[in-house]
């Protein structure tokens, strides 16, 4: 089995030498191009899309080669042409350190059952898209199409816009090639050559079928433009509403002649913006459940919660969404808050009427006793002011050991205490 093996939709695969087709030698880096960065260093670059192109076709001959319909399916499923952005290049040039563009989604078509598989549950595909390519026959041979979003510079825009920059090139690598004639691996143990027809038995007879090289096993590297793709299927689309994106906020002119307004791609800061960066949205989302559920004390929000947030598109609609979740927790903790001090401030005052009332209760005894044990009781001798004084700190010292330590209660104790 081959391992690690560059494969593009225009490379020499009769030549059946593996270092041929090794990342250093097909990309021809050298040490002094090894460590340089494949991203444009022009900070000014205003970029501009979404701008579409079908990445790759499946089960479907390109060059003597064919694609799997799962390899291709999987590498969109796992995000792995936008897990940082692949970049868009010109004639698979990685040496020179400089993209013209970014892949910002990737989608999944397939020809017969027209279902879209999203890396994102989020992100949608527009109908124009997928007819524009289809009107162009794009979709009549193979089972499936990679297509992905990108965001361009205002060169490539420009080029694409106008046709000249029309068609491009995948590269991956490759983890499995083999001969659809004899099952072998292509490059070790395989006899035959891709692109040439033998003749095979089949029974009685005798027919004659075609090498094609069966890739399988992707792991993306670049998406490039070229002039003369392999995959006559590998075109470019620029919807009318794709615009341009500047940090320079005075120079906002789209390029388009009907002079539309301008959108922008997800690099933006504009609000208005429609959220491009799904991980964050994600993240965001997680949080914020995280804390609406906690403080409402109720799972039952997180499906109505889901439903509203999930059907915020912009970056200024999510930021609302946001201050007001965080002024409605605010709010009901404060409302908790106001609760509980009212709850301290009836306790308090519950303890209060039961202390009066049990001075009433003893009041009313003292009252109702017969006439001779008061005189007994009058005959005791009667305790001074001081002693009235010692036994009242007494009462209010238990009282204030047995009470709460909220400090207004405190306060309460021993301002009376200040006052005897």
């Amino acid at each position: 089995m081959s391992k690690g093996l560059i494969i593009t939709d225009t490379i020499d695969i009769t030549v059946k030498d593996k270092s041929k087709f090794t990342f250093d030698s097909f990309y021809k880096t050298t040490d002094s191009k090894k460590g340089s960065s494949i991203i444009n260093k022009d900070s000014s670059t205003k970029m501009y899309g979404p701008v579409y192109a079908i990445l790759s076709t499946s089960a479907k001959d390109i060059n003597s080669r064919n694609y799997s319909y799962d390899s291709l399916k999987q590498n969109v499923i796992n995000h792995d042409w936008t897990n940082y952005s692949r970049p868009l290049l010109r004639h698979h040039n990685l040496e020179d350190g400089t993209s013209c563009g970014r892949i910002d989604k990737s989608f999944f078509y397939d020809h017969s059952t027209k279902e879209v598989t999203a890396e994102f549950s989020d992100s949608k595909l527009k109908k124009d898209v997928l007819d524009y390519f289809e009107s162009k026959g794009a979709f009549d041979k193979g089972t499936a199409s990679t297509i992905v979003e990108l965001s361009v510079d205002e060169y490539t825009y420009e080029r694409m816009k106008n046709g000249l920059d029309n068609t491009v090139s995948q590269s991956s690598m490759m983890s499995k090639a083999t001969c659809n004639i004899c099952g072998k691996d292509y490059f070790d143990g395989c006899q035959h050559i891709a692109g040439k027809s033998y003749d095979i038995e089949d029974g009685d007879n005798t027919v004659q079928k075609t090498c094609i090289l069966q890739c399988s096993d992707f792991y993306p590297v670049e998406l490039s433009i070229v002039n003369c793709p392999g995959n006559d299927s590998s075109i470019t689309y620029v919807p009318n509403y794709a615009k341009t994106s500047s940090s320079d906020s005075n120079d906002n002119e789209p390029l388009n002649d009907d002079k539309e307004p301008e959108i922008t791609n997800k690099d933006n800061k504009d609000k208005n913006n429609k959220m491009e960066d799904s991980m964050f949205k994600d993240l965001l989302k997680d949080a914020l459940l995280k804390n609406a559920v906690e403080a409402f004390k109720d799972e039952k929000t997180t499906e109505l919660f889901n439903k509203v947030f999930d059907s915020l598109e912009t970056e200024e609609q999510v930021s609302a969404f946001k201050d007001f979740l965080n002024m409605t927790i605010e709010k009901i903790k404060e409302a908790s808050d106001v609760k509980e001090e009212e709850n301290e401030l009836a306790d308090d005052k519950e303890v209060e009427e039961k202390s009066i009332s049990k001075d009433e209760e003893e009041l009313e005894i003292q009252e109702e006793k017969p006439e001779e044990t008061q005189d007994k009781e009058e005959k005791k001798p009667v305790a001074d002011d001081k002693t009235q004084v010692s036994n009242l700190e007494n009462t209010f010292a238990t009282l204030k050991t047995k009470s709460t330590t909220d400090e207004k209660h405190l306060k309460k104790v021993n301002a009376i205490l200040a006052n005897l």
